[in-house]
């Protein structure tokens, strides 16, 4: 699953130094640990976040991003100094079909976020929060997680009086998996095909600039941007239904998504009329009930 999530009127309140970067990546991690999210990739570019992900349902996928936007939002809006809305809008998740071919698509687009916007040479150069430097190393991403809930009832008993967060915060880890299709490589072989993903992006970059007679933005130069710059323009494109390396695999999607839609609304239409016991589709939220889960929970890239 291709997830992503863009600041309001994507301002760069995400915009990389060491204190957000390690809130960032310990609030990614502590939702992995509730939720048993499988992370394969993740990026924090200054006005977005970008995540691959292994899920079994819509629920699980649902509960892992709330928890993660919510306490982005009160943790880097507490830095920046930002009161109002943190996110523009909800989170857009799309499906990956389970070809190679598209897979693989998905990460390199992942791994080549800070190099198609022109603001680095090579992914290893962002100076955020990204996968592609951890993925080669062999190392999780570390970060720190502050339990505020924790922190809060301790001041309650003690009168007011403030308590130190380093007494609530641990340090987390962001583990990360495989690609699915690639799952069956040993580890070592796994690295070299992200490395050769990444070697091609770095050979793109540098050809784009030499044809235009440019150069990225830098590190330093991203590191000193306003957070609560608003671009003038910020890029838009159309969300599609999935990602697929084949024509006929967007239309098995289709179908199958078209076949659901029309057992919602029938479902929906009986409820509304008063009938009880309505069966909606496996991995629907009907309307003022619990989420119907599959009995056979397939994950879900």
């Amino acid at each position: 699953m291709a997830v992503s999530q863009r600041c309001f009127q994507a301002r760069y309140l995400l915009n990389p130094n060491r204190r957000v970067n390690i809130l960032l990546t310990g609030i990614v991690a502590r939702a992995q640990q509730l939720y048993d999210v499988q992370i394969i990739g993740v990026s924090a570019l200054s006005n977005h976040l970008h995540f691959l992900l292994w899920v079994h349902d819509a629920r699980q996928l649902a509960r892992f991003m709330n928890h993660v936007a919510g306490n982005i939002a009160r943790e880097v809006g507490r830095i920046r100094g930002w009161s109002g809305s943190f996110w523009g809008e909800r989170y857009t998740a799309v499906l990956v079909d389970d070809e190679e071919a598209a897979q693989a698509q998905q990460l390199s687009y992942l791994l080549e976020q800070g190099c198609k916007e022109d603001l680095v040479a090579t992914p290893r150069q962002w100076p955020g929060l990204h996968a592609a430097s951890a993925i080669l190393s062999g190392r999780g991403l570390d970060g720190e997680w502050i339990d505020r809930t924790s922190c809060y009832r301790s001041q309650r008993r003690m009168e007011g009086e403030l308590s130190s967060n380093q007494a609530f915060t641990t340090r987390v880890r962001i583990r990360l998996s495989k690609l699915p299709c690639w799952d069956h490589l040993e580890w070592e072989e796994y690295r070299d095909q992200v490395r050769s993903l990444i070697r091609e992006i770095e050979q793109i970059t540098a050809q784009r600039h030499t044809n235009q007679g440019t150069r990225p933005l830098g590190r330093r130069a991203v590191l000193r941007q306003n957070p609560q710059h608003r671009p003038q323009r910020a890029k838009r494109s159309r969300t599609p239904l999935v990602h697929a390396a084949s024509r006929a695999a967007r239309l098995r999607v289709l179908e199958a998504y078209r076949a659901f839609v029309a057992r919602y609304r029938q479902a929906a239409k009986q409820l509304k009329q008063g009938r009880l016991g309505v069966r909606f589709p496996p991995g629907s939220f009907p309307p003022a009930l619990p989420f119907v889960a599959s009995r056979s929970c397939v994950p879900v890239t």
